[in-house]
């Protein structure tokens, strides 16, 4: 059994909302069906996964928001995103990493998983960016409602991989996944009000 299929199986039994990717990363669902083939897509796998031979030969995405109870934080290489990640973490956090799954991009950028908080999160659109004090829009990103994020041991065509980096097999994939912390969840939420604000005022 290959790790990466042990791995997709363990987010179809813990109902996770997966789709396929063309080799961009780009999902291949009739957007105008994207929830009715969303479901037959993952009522097939969860068919699948019980078979001795299940093998997984394309990309797959793992959608954000409700469906999957699931938030992720995005942080880029681009835009300064790690270096203001490492500022946010001495800041807030005494410089230590954040306990939940983690992911390392292929980028070098990393994905952080968060438990979904249906009365924090419903209001985010799939993907925010927020204005940070002191250095303004970066790489850093929240995913939420209707978003979605490349699975973990998806590989791009350049060979590289979307690698967890704090995951233990041993144990379920949702009991490696936290609630968002409350200064990281006050800095998207403020940005954001901040930004409707200035909006409603024009």
């Amino acid at each position: 059994m290959n790790f990466d299929t042990e791995f997709i199986r363990k987010l179809v039994q813990e109902n996770f909302k997966l789709f396929p990717c063309d080799d961009n990363n780009k999902p291949v669902l009739d957007i105008k069906n994207f929830q009715k083939e969303l479901i037959e897509f993952n009522e097939d796998l969860a068919l699948r996964i019980h078979s001795p031979s299940f093998q997984i030969n394309q990309n797959l995405a793992v959608l954000t928001g409700e469906s999957s109870q699931l938030v992720v934080v995005d942080v880029d290489i681009e835009f300064r995103g790690i270096s203001v990640w490492k500022y946010l973490l001495k800041k807030y956090n005494e410089t230590k990493d954040l306990d939940s799954l983690k992911i390392t991009t292929p980028s070098g950028g990393y994905h952080y998983y968060f438990s979904f908080d249906k009365e924090k999160f419903h209001k985010f659109e799939s993907i925010y960016r927020p204005t940070i004090q002191g250095f303004g829009k970066t790489g850093i990103d929240i995913i939420a409602e209707n978003g979605y994020v490349m699975s973990p041991f998806t590989q791009r065509k350049d060979g590289r991989m979307y690698l967890p980096e704090s995951y233990f097999a041993n144990l379920e994939i949702r009991k490696q996944i936290n609630p968002i912390p409350e200064w990281l969840f006050l800095l998207f939420r403020n940005s954001r009000e901040a930004m409707l604000n200035r909006i409603y005022r024009k």
